[in-house]
């Protein structure tokens, strides 16, 4: 497992029992495999993060990708490879409370590579993105640009957990 930064070690468990795969998760997973490419949105603290951590250990468990999580975009330039098969979280890219153009700058270039990744299911990548960074990031720029065909899954649109996955939830952490 390549974690880039000492940050993320604590951030990503690989053998995590904990996680409870709901409706949201079985949704993001589809799209994530149909796309290639996925932009995971919605308010502070809705789960995003764990959403795509949650992602990152099903290819890496049953389809042998090596997960890569990525905060800088020097980062991406170090550990990105095309010769082996990875799936990669940027994990706030773009700026964590507010959109900044710098950042959006470097990283633009890596989500265009991305994207052509994504295309032939070399690469696998989820994007976290705070909502109102993401409506700040459309105010400012032509987004179209940015994510062209991509797929941006918006978890502030997705239903509450329904009671089977409340249940769920409370017997995981039970144990």
């Amino acid at each position: 497992i390549m974690f880039c930064t000492a940050q993320s070690r604590t951030e990503i468990n690989m053998d995590s029992d904990v996680f409870v795969e709901t409706s949201s998760y079985q949704t993001a997973q589809a799209l994530l495999q149909q796309h290639g490419l996925l932009f995971i949105t919605g308010p502070g603290g809705c789960g995003k993060t764990a959403l795509a951590r949650a992602l990152l250990r099903h290819h890496h468990q049953h389809l042998g990708s090596d997960p890569l999580v990525l905060h800088r975009y020097e980062e991406f330039r170090e550990h990105v490879t095309d010769s082996k098969k990875q799936v990669v979280l940027l994990d706030d890219p773009f700026g964590e409370d507010e959109f900044v153009y710098s950042e959006y700058q470097k990283w633009s270039h890596a989500i265009k590579i991305l994207q052509k990744h994504a295309s032939a299911k070399t690469i696998f990548t989820v994007v976290v993105i705070r909502e109102s960074v993401l409506s700040d990031m459309k105010s400012k720029l032509d987004s179209r640009k940015m994510f062209g065909r991509s797929v941006i899954f918006n978890m502030a649109d997705k239903a509450p957990f329904s009671q089977t996955e409340k249940t769920s939830v409370v017997l995981q952490h039970a144990q």
